[in-house]
């Protein structure tokens, strides 16, 4: 594949962009939609330090951002048997309700998060 005479193919050419100094572009024309387009296309995106990332549950992919947590659009945190919502706890509850709450919650996290 061509990569208009530069160097060491997409790699040269995206090696000689970081080099590029920001002091270097002041006044200089934006480049090309179409040269953006391609750089862009040329993006990994499955390194932990890739500026880009894919959609999905792996460990290098951004999840959607309104996921839910629920195992169908991301990684389930809680099993649905073991959910509870602070709703649940109503309106007025005793101080015993809430401790009990929090510990649940602690406990939960201790099994799911791991201990800290």
């Amino acid at each position: 594949m061509a990569t208009n005479g530069a160097p060491g193919g997409t790699q040269g050419i995206v090696e000689a962009l970081t080099s590029i100094s920001n002091e270097s572009l002041e006044g200089a024309p934006p480049p090309s939609q179409a040269f953006v387009d391609w750089l862009h296309g040329q993006a990994s995106t499955t390194k932990p330090d890739d500026l880009h990332h894919t959609l999905g549950f792996q460990q290098n992919q951004a999840a959607i951002g309104n996921h839910r947590h629920n195992g169908k659009d991301s990684l389930t945190i809680i099993p649905p048997s073991d959910a509870f919502a602070l709703t649940d706890l109503g309106p007025s509850p005793a101080t015993s309700d809430i401790v009990a709450a929090v510990n649940k919650l602690n406990a939960m996290a201790r099994t799911y998060l791991g201990s800290a």
